[in-house]
């Protein structure tokens, strides 16, 4: 990637103008595309230094201080980071393809646009990271904490996996989560509006006080998942496993579970309509009454 395709980048993820202007502060700016080794990389990040477009593919920076540093669109693939500490690093546009990020630290990292396709990112910490636009295919975030962290519907996580990750008050919305591995994942309180989650792996999932209105769950296993007080409006949820779910006090308003399966799902409380325009459709025999529904009435 040219020095100049980099800066159009910069520009057009509006946190990264601040960031790219911080190269005035920083002091000397390495911007070459000579190979860095570990040591060089580390003082650089020392010397506030900017690592922006530079080659450190491969290199071993297992447990390196790399807070605050500057890489955004330098080329990490396969470089061993392994319980380093990234916080407040500033990598949009950085290639991290198969990096090793296990266990490391990147709280608040600035990840748009970043490509993370087969990373590992197990038990990495990525509290309120931007992971806006983010190319995530077949990276791995196994137990990864990635509370108030932000995704949209540009980042990629196909065959991605999220099992016993926590994403506590995340931001999902608009998210193709199509397939996705969940399983045991905490998501609770989080935005998951309009996302797509058919197909996904969402048995004992935690996803209680969230908001998933308007999301595709067709065909999703949600073995025993919580979806206590969820917002459930206008999704849905034909083809959906339910079985041994939780919907206690759930808003159940114009979804649909006409073909899903629902056995020993718990329903009391939630709320579901009857009227024309935002019924919520049941499968055939079930009776909301009889399993503790409450009607919504409109105002």
């Amino acid at each position: 990637m040219t020095v100049a395709a980099c800066l159009v980048l910069a520009r057009s993820v509006p946190r990264e103008v601040e960031a790219f202007a911080a190269e005035q502060r920083f002091g000397q700016v390495i911007r070459t595309m000579r190979k860095l080794n570990a040591s060089e990389v580390i003082a650089a990040v020392r010397d506030r230094s900017s690592l922006a477009n530079c080659d450190l593919s491969n290199l071993d920076l297992t447990r390196a201080d790399l807070q605050l540093g500057d890489f955004h669109c330098a080329d990490l693939t396969g470089t061993r980071l392994r319980g380093a500490n990234l916080k407040e690093a500033l990598l949009n546009g950085a290639n991290l393809t198969r990096a090793d990020l296990s266990a490391a630290s990147l709280a608040r990292a600035q990840l748009a646009s970043a490509v993370l396709r087969g990373a590992n990112l197990k038990r990495a910490r990525l509290v309120l990271a931007d992971l806006c636009g983010a190319k995530a295919a077949e990276a791995l975030f196994e137990e990864a904490d990635l509370s108030g962290a932000r995704l949209d519907e540009t980042t990629e996580l196909i065959g991605a996996t999220f099992r016993r990750a926590v994403l506590y008050r995340a931001s999902l919305r608009q998210v193709n989560l199509s397939a996705v591995d969940l399983s045991g994942a905490v998501i609770k309180e989080a935005a998951v509006r309009g996302c797509n989650l058919e197909r996904a792996r969402l048995a004992s999932v935690d996803l209680q006080g969230s908001d998933l209105s308007g999301s595709k769950l067709g065909l999703a296993d949600l073995t025993h998942a919580n979806l206590r007080v969820t917002n459930l409006w206008a999704c849905d949820f034909r083809g959906a496993d339910l079985a041994g779910a939780d919907l206690r006090g759930a808003k159940l308003v114009w979804a649909d579970f006409s073909t899903a399966r629902v056995d020993g799902a718990a329903f009391e409380g939630a709320q579901y309509s009857r009227e024309a325009m935002r019924a919520t459709a049941f499968p055939p025999g079930f009776q909301p009454a009889a399993r503790g529904l409450i009607e919504a009435r409109s105002a």
